[in-house]
């Protein structure tokens, strides 16, 4: 009775962590898709606008004016043409939503196990279940492709109830969740100031 317990257990802590993990990693990856989808429309909606001074004569145009809105379009061409390439490379959402529905998955085969521990079935049917369950896990775990990075776990670790690292749990989330999107959100609120400057004050 206490080796299937202990069993139990282990399989119950593992199968807890990788469903945190991978719900960690799908939130971190569907904020990069959505940041760089809305980095992507907002370098559309500059190159747009910014081209637009040329026929649009509100202003005054000098020759090197017209250069540096032909040059900033262009830069701009290349940094759509980069994150879109960078985006379908790497497949953030489609990978988003398949840890996801495996973490869906994971987290019933959890309650259940959960269930089967504190019934009173025979020791028996608690070893039948059990490696049922324990086989159904290996089979997520080996049907999608995808697996959460060391961030997601440690993102896990550190998130659990009664972990006292608030200090290192901190760090993770923000190595986790705001370090990867600062180059988009620089790219976003930089772009416009910097063709403004070059455009009037240089």
């Amino acid at each position: 009775m206490e080796r299937i317990t202990t069993l139990c257990d282990d399989l119950l802590n593992r199968m807890w962590i990788t469903r945190g993990a991978r719900y960690n990693a799908y939130r971190r990856l569907r904020k990069k898709h959505d940041l760089s989808i809305a980095t992507i429309a907002f370098l559309s909606a500059y190159a747009l606008v910014i081209n637009s001074i040329k026929f649009v004569n509100f202003i005054q145009l000098k020759p090197h004016q017209d250069n540096y809105i032909s040059f900033f379009t262009m830069v701009i061409a290349v940094f759509i043409l980069v994150l879109s390439l960078i985006d379908s490379s790497k497949d953030y959402r489609m990978n988003a939503d398949k840890l996801y529905i495996s973490a869906i998955e994971i987290e019933n085969l959890f309650n259940e196990l959960k269930k089967i521990q504190n019934s009173r079935a025979t020791l028996k049917d608690k070893e039948k279940k059990f490696n049922i369950i324990s086989s159904s896990y290996g089979r997520i775990l080996q049907l999608y492709q995808v697996n959460h990075e060391l961030i997601d776990y440690y993102l896990m670790i550190t998130g659990k109830r009664g972990n006292s690292r608030g200090n290192y749990s901190n760090f993770v989330y923000v190595k986790a969740f705001v370090l990867p999107f600062i180059l988009y959100n620089m790219i976003i609120t930089v772009t416009p100031v910097l063709f403004l400057v070059f455009l009037f004050v240089v």
